[in-house]
């Protein structure tokens, strides 16, 4: 079985949420899900704690999750810098490394739930 989702999501709680209501949805549970998120999507260690203590106890407690962390990429339209930056935390905006513009983010806000059994 091979399932793939993308949600977009920029919050900690709507991030539990919307991963919790993918799971729920799944049908068939897998042996293994990935989860890649970045930190726009919120602190991936709270994220991946509130995830296991609300599948504790139910059905969903035997899927091994796997947290995958990605940097977010971006573009900047003053310079013209495009690629993966480090951010220090959850942040509604990034600036360019080298210019230090506000830039347009093109990946790193969606979270990708993979299933491969």
């Amino acid at each position: 079985m091979q399932w793939r989702i993308i949600i977009d999501t920029m919050h900690e709680f709507d991030t539990v949420e919307k991963i919790y209501n993918s799971l729920l949805n799944m049908g068939e549970l897998p042996n293994r899900v990935y989860i890649k998120l970045s930190k726009l999507n919120g602190n991936v260690d709270f994220v991946r704690f509130a995830i296991e203590s609300m599948i504790k106890g139910t059905a969903l407690e035997r899927i091994k999750l796997e947290f995958i962390e990605i940097k977010p990429k971006i573009r900047c339209r003053t310079c013209g810098y495009e690629g993966e930056v480090d951010i220090p935390a959850h942040v509604h905006f990034i600036r360019c490394p080298f210019c230090n513009d506000v830039v347009d983010i093109i990946e790193g806000k969606e979270i990708e739930i993979l299933v491969k059994d």
